[in-house]
């Protein structure tokens, strides 16, 4: 079963006693969890920056968790104008010694196993979309971070996100992109998306590289 399991990118669970099967049951659901895109037509009609809350289940506890981003209505926005008015992030930061300007936000193309830096199939058509990003648009470049989970000393995480990142940037190279059209920057565990690390599933998407497009 342990093999069938691996086999298909499943769970095994060996279950010692009655007590763990309320534990496997309680890590299924968010193993399981879904993702979904959310459109909606804004009830303001008016143009400009708005501020969105949404709240959700964190399939954690009774707690609902809450996240909360901007929206643009309009046909003349700016990105760079309209996160000018947004607290810096640590991306922006790192364009701006760079000398580059943000043409979009960073995206999270892949995560990575425990202590791993390998770029796995399952990752591989995400990268591919930004490779033909630049080859339709030879103008512009990319900025590579690279970031690790909370575990381990800030100088070895540093040295492992910057050769995840390293990982991706090998990949898009042997894809014909020219290297001086790409940066790294190793973020180590400085910026986690999820703090405290709960649940393994947080500590994973703690370990991810993004792409931030520039010019």
């Amino acid at each position: 079963m342990k093999a069938v399991a691996k086999t298909t990118g499943g769970n095994f669970y060996k279950i010692n006693n009655t007590k763990e099967i309320n534990r496997v049951f309680e890590e299924l659901p968010i193993i399981m969890r879904s993702f979904y895109t959310i459109t909606y037509k804004p009830k303001l009609s008016k143009s400009g920056n708005h501020e969105i809350e949404l709240e959700y289940d964190n399939l954690k506890d009774e707690k609902s968790a809450v996240t909360q981003t901007y929206y643009h209505t309009g046909e003349d926005l700016e990105i760079k104008e309209f996160l000018d008015e947004v607290p810096k992030k640590y991306w922006m930061i790192e364009a701006d010694n760079l000398q580059k300007q943000f043409i979009t936000v960073p995206q999270a193309v892949a995560f990575f196993d425990y202590n791993k830096e390998k770029l796995t199939d399952e990752y591989k058509k995400s990268v591919q979309t930004y490779i033909n990003f630049l080859n339709e648009r030879k103008n512009v470049e990319i900025i590579i971070f690279g970031h690790t989970d909370s575990k381990g000393k800030a100088e070895y995480c540093m040295k492992l996100s910057e050769r995840r990142a390293n990982t991706v940037k090998n990949y898009m190279v042997k894809k014909g992109i020219n290297k001086n059209r790409i940066h790294i920057i190793a973020c180590g565990k400085k910026y986690p998306k999820w703090f405290p690390e709960i649940h393994e599933w947080q500590k994973k998407e703690n370990r991810r590289i993004e792409i931030l497009i520039v010019k």
